[in-house]
């Protein structure tokens, strides 16, 4: 029987704490191969029809936010503001009114909110204080009408050493805003930062505040901050269907972000005793790493690429050579000292000893035979 193992974002399915991936047979026969889903919250993502759609607990998320299919992995996140969508600032100036429940939102019901800005010479400007330190970033959901499309409007990050400014464009499409600041003291919407002068409304939807250097997908909240579980995927093969001798691990997706902790792709033997890595740091370096019982040691594969970039990653490997390819170009090339690959069984999204979760977009992940030619991949 062929040993193949195939995880396609594209073509992905399970239920509550399974995800099917397939293996094909020598005479072209689809067969399972089901790994281990965990995620004890629901989860929001962006559907094909691009509205967003909340999976349940333990299942995993397809996302379309790039125009294409992508399994989304994300850690743990709160969204610190108690209503996501109810527009309650601190300070609001006598130009800005607001119409609740005025268009149709992300999620398909009528729920979004308009801001108008009667400009009277003077700023308007629409803002909540708040007080938090270290990084958070601030997103939310905007979009424009009428006359307004093609105008722009200013949001201001107030955070503890410097505030940042953003000039943002109106289309008759939703677009997400997305803002990090060292900390956070405020933010503000406003109609006068430079050319918006003259802006009629804007609509709103979703906001979110999390204590993290990026935003992450909407979490919807009504009245109590709220928590979104992180997402895990283990345990996917077995020595049936993953030639352990030699083979190529294929990769093709990105993180969420370079900041934080490593992130980890591993072939193992269900352990961290024989384990073959594929690990994205935390500044930003890509390596390929190897231990067993025989040996251990690691490859520097790439350094300072933008991992949050969408790459293809090819890692070909044999008892005695390890060959690296970043986007069908070779990186690296050469003995790998006496490696055991002979127990590699399972595939998982972290380290194999549960650290270093992978966090980020998934387009596919497969182990293939050794002679696979990466051209076609």
């Amino acid at each position: 029987m062929a040993k193949n193992l195939s995880i396609v974002a594209q073509g992905i399915s399970g239920d509550a704490g399974h995800l099917l991936g397939y293996n094909v047979t020598d005479n072209g026969i689809y067969t399972p191969a089901i790994g281990d889903v965990a995620r004890d919250t629901t989860a929001t993502y962006l559907a094909q029809d691009g509205t967003i759609k909340t999976a349940q607990e333990n299942v995993a998320r397809v996302d379309y936010t790039n125009g294409v299919a992508e399994l989304l992995l994300e850690p743990e996140s709160k969204n610190l503001l108690e209503y996501s969508n109810q527009i309650s600032p601190t300070f609001r100036t006598p130009e800005v009114l607001v119409t609740e429940n005025y268009a149709i939102s992300p999620d398909g019901t009528l729920n979004a909110n308009k801001i108008k800005f009667k400009y009277d010479g003077n700023s308007a400007a629409y803002q909540s204080n708040l007080s938090y330190e270290n990084s958070h970033s601030f997103s939310f959901y905007y979009k424009g009408e009428g006359d307004d499309i093609g105008k722009t409007f200013g949001v201001r990050l107030v955070g503890t050493t410097e505030t940042r400014f953003f000039l943002l464009t109106l289309t008759n499409k939703w677009k997400r805003f997305e803002g990090e600041s060292d900390g956070l003291i405020g933010y503000e919407i406003n109609n006068k930062d430079g050319s918006n002068i003259g802006l009629g409304s804007v609509i709103l939807y979703g906001f979110q505040l999390e204590a993290l250097p990026y935003a992450t997908s909407y979490i919807p909240t009504n009245g109590a901050i709220a928590t979104r579980g992180a997402d895990s995927l283990t345990n996917f093969g077995s020595e049936q269907i993953i030639d352990s001798e030699s083979g190529i691990l294929f990769f093709e997706g990105s993180l969420l972000s370079v900041s934080g902790n490593n992130r980890s792709i591993s072939l193992n033997d269900g352990s961290s005793s024989n384990t073959l890595y594929l690990i994205f740091f935390g500044n930003g370096d890509t390596k390929v790493s190897y231990y067993s019982s025989n040996s251990s040691g690691m490859s520097d594969v790439i350094t300072n690429t933008n991992i949050t970039d969408t790459k293809k990653y090819v890692i070909q490997y044999s008892q005695n050579i390890i060959n690296v390819f970043i986007d069908g170009t070779s990186v690296y090339s050469g003995s790998i000292n006496g490696f055991s690959a002979n127990i590699l069984k399972e595939l998982d999204f972290n380290s194999s000893s549960t650290s270093e979760s992978f966090y980020g977009r998934v387009r596919q992940v497969k182990h293939l035979p050794y002679n696979t030619d990466i051209t076609t991949l």
